[in-house]
């Protein structure tokens, strides 16, 4: 279990439970279809850790934290070198999908 981000509290009433999801290499989205981690702070709105339960070396991760009723969300993008997570910039995700495929 690697963590990738933590958070302090936050209104329940007003934003999402953080999340985290593999990007996928053909097509740049995120993919929600598979559990690869949690949150460990509770869904009342603790503070706590997002994690990746098994982190795949080279494999791009999207997370984020969305804000109820509105149409504003904060998402981020990181890459798993094996050691640690490294932040991607949004325009620089596609260039590294690219990168990994060509290792």
């Amino acid at each position: 279990m690697e963590i990738i981000a933590s958070y302090n509290d936050f209104s329940p009433k007003k934003c999402c439970i953080p999340w985290v999801a593999e990007v996928n290499h053909t097509t740049g989205k995120p993919d929600f279809t598979k559990k690869i981690g949690g949150y460990t702070g509770g869904i009342t709105g603790e503070a706590g850790d997002l994690f990746v339960s098994e982190p795949k070396v080279n494999q791009v991760y999207m997370y984020g934290h969305r804000m109820r009723y509105k149409n504003i969300s904060w998402n981020y993008y990181a890459y798993w070198d094996g050691e640690d997570f490294i932040e991607l910039k949004k325009s620089e995700v596609i260039s590294k999908i690219k990168h990994f495929q060509n290792i």
